[in-house]
């Protein structure tokens, strides 16, 4: 009986979306308006890769030139930036606090504006996935959208999806890059803002936590 009790336990738990045994990768903490996943990244500008054409005259990455990056997740407020740049990063593209990393950023798109020499406005639209925890593809989230060349200004970015603990992740990536690390590569805060209020659709109830 208490095998059978057992059982039945973990199935209700599997039907009402229950975890069974898995620990949250990532937090909410308190925004303005309610919940939202914070988090910074740096990026290794050694893992920054573009493709040959179109350059403008400098030989950098024009108008219309594709290119692929990588970095790392740190919790937020982790990472700090002063006159002389921001830390997180090793020159040589190792994480400088590697004890602290909780994920991996991937990053590509493409050069819009006036490419990497753009002097205001969005310079690359791009799809970025962030991916927490030790185990590659269990618990991400991706979102679209263009990134500013502008200093301290945040940019809306749509979610696309996720995976894991982020499975039903819809809402707002608000990205910020408040400057740029001893690599060369960007660095960028996150809030991550669920979508309110979530409706579903088959009990008519409103959901107002984060997923």
């Amino acid at each position: 009986m208490k095998r059978i009790a057992n059982l039945l336990l973990v199935t209700a738990m599997i039907l009402t979306g229950a975890a069974v045994s898995a620990e949250p990768v990532l937090e909410p903490i308190q925004g303005a308006a309610g919940p939202v996943y914070a988090f910074d990244v740096v990026e290794d500008a050694k893992r920054f890769v573009f493709d040959e054409t179109p350059l403008d005259p400098q030989g950098l990455p024009g108008y219309g030139n594709e290119f692929v990056s990588e970095g790392y997740i740190y919790p937020a407020g982790t990472v700090v930036c002063d006159d002389e740049g921001c830390n997180g990063i090793l020159p040589d593209g190792q994480p400088e606090f590697p004890e602290l990393v909780i994920g991996r950023w991937t990053c590509w798109g493409t050069h819009v504006g006036q490419g990497a020499t753009t002097p205001t406005g969005a310079w690359v639209a791009t799809t970025q996935i962030y991916d927490f925890g030790p185990e590659l593809g269990d618990n991400t989230m991706i979102s679209n959208g263009y990134e500013l060349v502008d200093l301290n200004k945040t940019i809306k970015r749509p979610l696309a999806g996720g995976t894991g603990q982020f499975a039903a992740a819809n809402g707002t990536a608000n990205q910020t890059m408040v400057g740029f690390n001893a690599s060369g590569g960007v660095v960028l805060r996150y809030e991550i803002e669920p979508a309110r209020p979530r409706v579903n659709v088959i009990e008519r109830r409103e959901a107002v936590q984060p997923w």
